[in-house]
C-alpha cells in the first residue's frame, strides 16, 4: 500500500488512509482466482482465450507498459501454449495482434503461470487491449476459469471455429472469466477490476459447439488477487480488513503516547512489504488555569481551581494531586482539600477521559499552608466583594472577597447584556479571605472580546455585590 496517512480527531482518535498498491503499476483482470473450473472440448482443438479491456477502463493505464502476463492452464492436455495480446479492437474483434510468444515449456499446470514480455507493450491512448493465449488442447479440459459469473462482454472471449464469442453464447451455462491478467508497470495508478461474486457450479456437458466444462481437483489455489489489508500499531497487528476496497481505518480511544502505523497488502496467502510508516503522538488536553489557595489560618482547607480542557470529548472527570497522591476526584472545576494539616505542599490536577485515559497534569502550584499563622489572625469582620486587580486587564485579572461566615459562595462574570460569560466558584468555602483568577475566557474556554465584564458574588444565593472590570486588549 502506497501514501499512508494519519490524523487524530476528537483528540485520541487515529484516522488512517492509504492508496491501493501500484507496485509495477496495476493488475488488469477480471477473474476471482482458479478453484478448479476448466473450459474445453474434451478432445483435440485449437483456440485462443483473451480478457477484452476497454479505453474506459484502462484511462488511468495509458502511457504505461504492460510487462507481463499472468494465465493459469488446468491440465496438461496440451500441446502447446502462446501468450498473445491484441490492440485496437472492438466488440467481437480483438484486433492487431502485437505480441505472441510460446510457453509450453514455462506452463506450471494448475497454478499461476508468469510470463515476462519480451518487449514491454506502451499502452496507446483510446486503444482496446485484449490479453490471453492460444492453445493446441489434445484432450480434456486445459483452459482455466474462475467461478463467474463472467463480467458483461469483458471477461471471456474465445477465437473457436474463425470467430471470436463470448463463452455463455458459446455453451449454455459458461458464465466464467479466464484466469487471465495482465500487469501494468511505468504508471501510479491502480484499478481493480476483480470479481468477487460468483455462481458455484460442478459440471457442464457438451454443448453444440463441443465446449464442455470440467472441475478439475486441485490442492490449493494460486492467484494473485487483491484481497484486503492488515494494519499495524507499534510493529503488532491490530487489524485485517477483508475488503480490498476499504481503504480507511480508525483507531479509536487511545491513551495519551506515541504511536507507529504501517499497513501491509494481502494476496490470497501471501502479504505484502509494509507501507510507509506514519507516526501520531496522541495528547490528552490538560485543565487549564490551575490554581490552589490555602484558606489558613482561619480554616484547614485549600482551595483549588481550575478551567475545563478547551477539547473535553468523553472527559470523565478530574483527578486532584497533592504531593503525588490523588485527594479528590471532583466532576466539576473547584475541589475543596479538607483538613489538611499544616505544611508545604504541591497540587496539580489532570483530566481523566472515558473513566480510563489520563491527561498530562496541569501546572503545579506549590502551597504553603500554617493554621498558626500571624499574618491573618482574624475571620475577617465583614462579607465584601474587594475588587479585581489589575483592572484594566490583559490578559488575567484577581479578584478578591472576604467571607466573615462560610457558606455556599457563586462568583460569576456577565457581560453588558446580563449574559453569563463564566462561573468561576461556585461551592462551599471557609471564613477568610479569598482570591480567584479570571483569565478572560468563558465556560466553553474560549477567549472572550474586549469590553465591560461584571462580576458578582452571592452567598448562599443572596446577592452580596456587583463590580466592574474592563478587559483591554
Amino acid at each position: 500500500p502506497e501514501n499512508l496517512l494519519a490524523s487524530v480527531n476528537n483528540y485520541n482518535d487515529v484516522e488512517l488512509t492509504w492508496e491501493q498498491p501500484s507496485g509495477t503499476g496495476g493488475t488488469l483482470s477480471y477473474h476471482t482466482g482458479y478453484n478448479g473450473y476448466a473450459i474445453g472440448t474434451g478432445s483435440a482443438v485449437d483456440f485462443e482465450c483473451a480478457a477484452r479491456f476497454t479505453s474506459d477502463e484502462l484511462e488511468e493505464f495509458y502511457g504505461g507498459n504492460l510487462t507481463k502476463v499472468n494465465i493459469v492452464i488446468a491440465s496438461s492436455d496440451y500441446s502447446s501454449v502462446a501468450i498473445k495480446v491484441w490492440e485496437g479492437g472492438s466488440y467481437g474483434d480483438a484486433g492487431v495482434e502485437v505480441y505472441t510468444q510460446d510457453i509450453t515449456s514455462d506452463v506450471v499446470v494448475g497454478e499461476v503461470t508468469e510470463h515476462v514480455l519480451s518487449s514491454p507493450i506502451t499502452l496507446d491512448s483510446g486503444n482496446e487491449y485484449w490479453i490471453g493465449y492460444s492453445i493446441s488442447a489434445t484432450a480434456d479440459h486445459p483452459a482455466a476459469v474462475d467461478d463467474g459469473p463472467m463480467v458483461p462482454e469483458k471477461g471471456a472471449w474465445m477465437y473457436l471455429s474463425g470467430a471470436w464469442g463470448l463463452l455463455p453464447n458459446l455453451g449454455s451455462g459458461l458464465d466464467y472469466n479466464w484466469c487471465v491478467e495482465g500487469i501494468v508497470s511505468g504508471k501510479d495508478a491502480t484499478l481493480s477490476l476483480t470479481q468477487s461474486s460468483y455462481i458455484p457450479v460442478d459440471y457442464h456437458s457438451k454443448t453444440d459447439t463441443g465446449l464442455e466444462m470440467k472441475v478439475h481437483s486441485i490442492n490449493s489455489t494460486s492467484t494473485r488477487a487483491l484481497t484486503g489489508y492488515k494494519i499495524y500499531r507499534n510493529g503488532s497487528e491490530i487489524a485485517e480488513l477483508t475488503d480490498p476496497s476499504v481503504l480507511e481505518y480508525s483507531d479509536p480511544s487511545l491513551d495519551a503516547s506515541t504511536y507507529e502505523y504501517y499497513v501491509t497488502a494481502i494476496y490470497e496467502t501471501d502479504e505484502s512489504g509494509a507501507s510507509n510508516m506514519e507516526t501520531v503522538e496522541i495528547t490528552l488536553p490538560e485543565p487549564a488555569n490551575f490554581n490552589a489557595v490555602s484558606q489558613a489560618p482561619t480554616s484547614s482547607n485549600i482551595l483549588c481551581t481550575w478551567d475545563a480542557p478547551e477539547r473535553n470529548r468523553a472527559l470523565t472527570h478530574y483527578n486532584v494531586y497533592r504531593d503525588g497522591e490523588v485527594v479528590g476526584t471532583p466532576t466539576n472545576t473547584v475541589y475543596l482539600d479538607s483538613e489538611v494539616p499544616d505544611g508545604t505542599y504541591e497540587y496539580y490536577v489532570t483530566a481523566v477521559y472515558s473513566d480510563t485515559y489520563e491527561s498530562e497534569p496541569s501546572v503545579v502550584i506549590e502551597v504553603e499552608h500554617s493554621t498558626s499563622s500571624n499574618d491573618n489572625p482574624t475571620v475577617p469582620a465583614v462579607t465584601e466583594l474587594k475588587g479585581n486587580y489589575p483592572n484594566p486587564f490583559n490578559p488575567t485579572t484577581q479578584i478578591k472577597f472576604a467571607l466573615a461566615e462560610p457558606g455556599k459562595v457563586s462568583l460569576e462574570i456577565f457581560n453588558v447584556k446580563g449574559e453569563k460569560v463564566k462561573t468561576l466558584v461556585n461551592g462551599n468555602l471557609e471564613a477568610t479571605n479569598h482570591s480567584v483568577v479570571w483569565n478572560g475566557k468563558d465556560d466553553k474556554n474560549k477567549q472572550v472580546s474586549s469590553g465591560i465584564y461584571y462580576y458578582r458574588l452571592q452567598i448562599d444565593g443572596k446577592t452580596e455585590a456587583v463590580k466592574k472590570c474592563i478587559l483591554l486588549k
